[in-house]
């Protein structure tokens, strides 16, 4: 998906329009070869960075961006597809006995 991190380039350049272009050939690449993972990780990173670059002048379009990334996540549910990217501590026992997960990039040192 050449197309996607393309995209997170020119977001990270401040070139908006040209990110959405490229992501909008992402989602066209995509609904061929679907890469749920890479695509929604693009489209939520661009949101990131146009929000931040842009603040409240970029919030609509980082909310395109945020949509359709909830898109894919939500066809990627559909499909059955398990999340590969994140790394998971260890579970831990809970007082139900079930265990619980926490995504590394939340935990607090």
């Amino acid at each position: 998906m050449i197309a996607a991190e393309t995209a997170v380039l020119l977001g990270e350049s401040g070139e908006f329009a040209r990110a959405r272009e490229a992501a909008d050939q992402a989602l066209a690449a995509h609904a061929e070869d679907p890469r749920y993972e890479q695509l929604s990780n693009c489209l939520r990173e661009l949101a990131r960075l146009q929000a931040e670059r842009e603040g409240a002048d970029g919030l609509a379009a980082a909310r395109a961006f945020l949509t359709d990334a909830g898109r894919v996540a939500d066809e990627a549910g559909a499909a059955g597809y398990e999340v590969q990217g994140r790394p998971w501590t260890s579970p831990s026992p809970t007082s139900t006995g079930a265990s619980t997960r926490t995504p590394v990039s939340t935990r607090t040192p």
